[in-house]
């Protein structure tokens, strides 16, 4: 693979912008979606770093085409399980296809779950990857036979099950975020009907599942669920323009609000679990960035990012450990001038990093 220059004090090279950072799933490695200043897929560049951020290696980025509107053409996500094991879920509109790389993004590949099926969202392991598919319409605004797979990490031999939705005489099937949450063999799926939200939780790799109520999981549109263990889970809840952020320690059956002040989810701010004790929130635009500990339970403002002097969205922020984090801002929410910066420090303190291809 070929190297790629970075400064931390401005380049001569051909400006790079990054657009999406991705972390590799349990370690300090980082893949960074990146641009050299067009909407053309021949303008993305994908590059693999640590959360240090001294050094790049260039990849290949996932197939995808131009899409107006976007920088990121039809790229809906991307992740890795490890540094040699990605997955990409790209389409317009649906079907959605997903695209696997087991070779550290050099080659990626077509792969079909279900024929017919879209792929909705996906989380992985360390050893397998968990799929949500529905067989929808061309433009995506209703869909049926929704089903969970599952399938190791070299997405060549998946099985899959119906998906517990709930259904309500009036409106039809209630709406979830389509990504499912996973530890090993327990998975999660948050869904949000009239009253409190439910958890469906799995033991058995998505096979069998039971409801969990839970009062305190209030939401529009359900909660995106991080777990970090086979019993700790963080949630990150929509309710309306704002969000709050809760964690359990009992594999979701209660919660316990974390301390914050009012954050609205439209202000670009970012919310970053780290570990089971401890977790990351940046209130975008000029707020702070603070430190959340569950034991004891507290929020302490630690510093604000470098770019957030200038009225910035945070569309990234990856901490690997309590000191050592990368975050992707967006100045005045505009993609095409986003800026990566690192700290080493807990956040108090944050550097520019400067991408350049020769």
């Amino acid at each position: 693979m070929t190297g790629v220059a970075v400064s931390e004090a401005g380049a001569s090279h051909k400006p790079v912008t990054p657009l999406v950072i991705s972390q590799v799933r349990s370690s300090n490695a980082v893949y960074v979606l990146a641009t050299t200043g067009c909407a053309q897929p021949s303008c993305l560049r994908l590059l693999r770093t640590t959360v240090d951020a001294k050094s790049f290696t260039s990849a290949a980025p996932p197939p995808v085409r131009a899409l107006h509107g976007t920088l990121t053409g039809t790229l809906h996500s991307v992740q890795f399980a490890n540094v040699s094991d990605g997955y990409a879920i790209v389409g317009a509109t649906d079907p959605t296809s997903l695209y696997v790389t087991l070779n550290g993004a050099r080659t990626w590949h077509r792969v079909t779950i279900q024929k017919g099926a879209t792929t909705l969202g996906l989380t992985t392991t360390a050893n397998a990857i968990y799929a949500i598919t529905g067989v929808c319409s061309a433009n995506g605004v209703s869909c049926h036979d929704y089903r969970i797979a599952r399938s190791p990490l070299s997405a060549n031999r998946w099985t899959s099950s119906p998906m517990p939705i709930g259904r309500s005489a009036k409106t039809g099937v209630w709406g979830f975020p389509y990504v499912p949450a996973a530890f090993g063999s327990d998975v999660w799926i948050s869904e949000q009907p009239p009253g409190p939200a439910v958890i469906f939780y799995s033991r058995d790799g998505g096979r069998s599942f039971r409801k969990l109520t839970t009062p305190k999981l209030g939401s529009v549109n359900a909660c995106g669920l991080t777990p970090e263990s086979a019993v700790t889970l963080w949630a990150d809840c929509p309710t309306g323009m704002q969000e709050s952020f809760l964690f359990s320690n009992d594999a979701g059956a209660s919660w316990t609000q974390v301390p914050q002040q009012q954050f609205f989810g439209t202000g670009g701010g970012y919310f970053d679990p780290v570990s089971a004790t401890l977790a990351y929130l940046d209130y975008g635009a000029t707020g702070p960035l603070v430190r959340i500990t569950t034991s004891p339970r507290m929020a302490t403002t630690v510093g604000v990012l470098s770019c957030s002097k200038i009225n910035s969205s945070v569309n990234g922020l990856i901490f690997t450990n309590a000191q050592d984090g990368l975050a992707l801002c967006l100045p005045g929410d505009d993609q095409a001038v986003g800026r990566l910066e690192k700290t080493t420090d807990g956040g108090r303190t944050w550097l520019d990093v400067a991408l350049a291809s020769g």
